[in-house]
């Protein structure tokens, strides 16, 4: 974890700082991200700090190349949401070819 969680009173505001830039970028581990899910939930200044970082990091999601998923990504997708019950239905329907988008 993070140095300077939430509930650390003596983490300094570099520590907050970095904390909210990798939740920004989705590095944060289940229990980080839920300290910092409360602590955007209660304090404004977290909330302004968070969405600094997502003006200043954006850009980088334009240099990446935009790269099509393999056709068995989404069924396996699938197959994994209805493993865990997430999905009430059965199947994709259609061939492969067709199947550019969630089933």
């Amino acid at each position: 974890m993070s140095a300077g969680t939430p509930s650390d009173p003596g983490a300094s505001s570099g520590d907050r700082d970095l904390r909210l830039a990798e939740s920004v970028l989705g590095t944060l581990d289940p229990a980080e991200r839920a300290l910092v899910e409360r602590e955007l939930a209660t304090d404004p200044a977290a909330r302004a700090a968070r969405d600094a970082w997502e003006r200043r990091l954006a850009p980088l999601a334009l240099t990446a190349p935009e790269i099509a998923p393999g056709p068995d990504v989404w069924p396996a997708i699938a197959r994994a949401l209805r493993a865990v019950g997430a999905l009430s239905w059965r199947g994709c329907r259609g061939s492969a070819r067709r199947r550019a988008r969630p089933c």
